[in-house]
C-alpha cells in the first residue's frame, strides 16, 4: 500500500469474554456482542488489519483466550494484539502464540501510519500509568517512526473521554473510543 491510500483498520477493545459463553458481564451477552461485531467487519471490504487493545478476557480463562482467537480467524486478516488490564498476560501469550494471524502489538508499519502499542497497565489496578521506561520505549518508537509516518498510540487503558463500545456501528462512525488516539508529543 502506498502512503496516501486508503486503508481500513478495525479496532477491538474490551471484549471481556467467558469460558463460558453463557457468562454475562453486567447483564450484557459480550459473546453476542462479538459475534455482531465480526459478522459487521466480514460484510465490510477492505479490512486489512484488526488491532486487539486489551481486555479479551473477562474471567482470565485460555478457554476465553481459544474463543476469541476461533472467532476473530474467520476475518482472514492479521490480528496486531496487546493485553488489557483484565488480562492474564501470559494466559494470552501462550495461547495466542499458537494461532499465525495473532501477532503481539509492538510496532506495526501499514499504509503510510505506524502503529504502536503501549502498556499502560497497573496490576490490580483499573487504571493505568506509563512507566519510566515505557515512556522512554515510545520516545525511542516515535523517534524512529520519523515525520514520514504519522504515529497512533494504542493503549492498554481507556483515557477519561472515551466510553465502551457495544454496538456494530461504532466501527463505522470514527470517534474517540477504546484507548487509541493519534498523538506526537514535541
Amino acid at each position: 500500500m502506498k502512503a496516501g491510500q486508503k486503508m481500513r483498520i478495525a479496532q477491538l477493545t474490551d471484549l471481556h469474554l467467558f469460558a463460558d459463553r453463557q457468562g454475562r458481564l453486567l447483564g450484557r451477552d459480550t459473546h453476542a456482542a462479538l459475534d455482531r461485531v465480526l459478522a459487521a467487519l466480514r460484510t465490510a471490504e477492505g479490512v486489512e488489519a484488526v488491532l486487539l487493545t486489551g481486555d479479551v478476557s473477562q474471567d482470565e480463562s485460555e478457554a476465553s483466550y481459544h474463543l476469541a482467537a476461533e472467532a476473530l480467524a474467520a476475518l482472514g486478516v492479521p490480528v496486531h494484539w496487546i493485553a488489557g488490564n483484565h488480562d492474564d498476560r501470559a494466559a494470552m501469550a501462550r495461547v495466542f502464540a499458537g494461532y499465525t494471524f495473532l501477532r503481539p502489538l509492538e510496532t506495526l508499519a501499514l499504509g503510510g501510519w505506524t502503529f504502536i502499542g503501549v502498556d499502560s497497565c497497573v496490576a490490580g489496578q483499573d487504571g493505568g500509568r506509563l512507566s519510566d521506561a515505557g515512556l522512554d520505549r515510545l520516545r525511542r518508537l516515535l523517534d524512529e517512526a520519523g515525520d514520514g509516518r504519522p504515529p497512533w498510540c494504542c493503549t492498554t487503558t481507556r483515557w477519561r473521554w472515551a466510553r465502551p463500545c457495544w454496538t456494530t456501528a461504532c466501527w463505522r462512525r470514527p470517534r474517540r473510543s477504546g484507548g487509541s488516539r493519534r498523538h506526537r508529543p514535541r
